[in-house]
């Protein structure tokens, strides 16, 4: 089952969609300031999708059930966790989407 996470550019904000209907978040596209350059030095990773149709996942796994997919060039910020691929162990970025309040997953292999 799949169901899209359909973004814009980034300026415009991220539209999820799914069964419960559409939200939306508007992603910061400010310069940074001194609070976040604190977050990264507290070992916060982070995540630029590098494809078009990046699958983001419910589960550290690509057999996740679930997948979003993610227009090239989405920011995602995090941390690096162990998760299953095809190929064997990898890293995924571990996120919180607070819309849906739940935590998603990105492969590394994936990122720039």
């Amino acid at each position: 089952m799949f169901k899209k996470l359909v973004v814009g550019a980034l300026t415009t904000g991220i539209m999820l969609s799914g069964a419960g209907g559409a939200m939306a978040a508007t992603p910061n596209t400010e310069s940074p300031k001194p609070e976040k350059v604190t977050m990264a030095a507290k070992g916060l990773a982070v995540c630029n999708a590098q494809y078009e149709n990046t699958k983001v996942r419910t589960e550290a796994s690509t057999s996740s059930k679930i997948a979003y997919n993610v227009a090239n060039g989405t920011r995602f910020t995090g941390e690096w966790v162990k998760g299953q691929t095809v190929n064997g162990n990898n890293q995924w970025l571990k996120f919180y989407n607070s819309n849906w309040g739940t935590y998603l997953y990105v492969s590394k292999s994936v990122c720039n």
